[in-house]
């Protein structure tokens, strides 16, 4: 039993690291376990949803910088056509 006591607190600091407050504890390691399962799930779970929103994200923001791109090649493009269909200036006549 004293042994138990002794490193009572690695067990605290051990179940803090994985989520679990100490009030959570009990005496009974099948509890314990299943407790530590069921917040190691549910930090999954919320880490899962955190990528899925950066990922989201970042599609959002590739087809920003997609349409942004596209818009400023036909642009450079209009440019070009434009520039070609202006009519060429005839060159100065000398006098001889």
């Amino acid at each position: 039993m004293g042994s138990i006591r002794r490193n009572t607190h690695y067990i605290a600091l051990w179940a803090n690291s994985m989520g679990a407050s100490v009030s959570e504890l009990t005496n009974d390691p099948k509890v314990d376990r299943m407790t530590r399962q069921r917040l190691a799930a549910e930090e999954g779970a919320k880490a899962l949803e955190e990528i899925a929103k950066r990922a989201a994200d970042v599609r959002a923001n590739m087809a920003r910088l997609r349409e942004l791109r596209l818009a400023k090649e036909a642009q450079e493009i209009r440019i070009e056509i434009s520039a070609a269909n202006q009519p060429k200036p005839k060159p100065k006549k000398r006098f001889r």
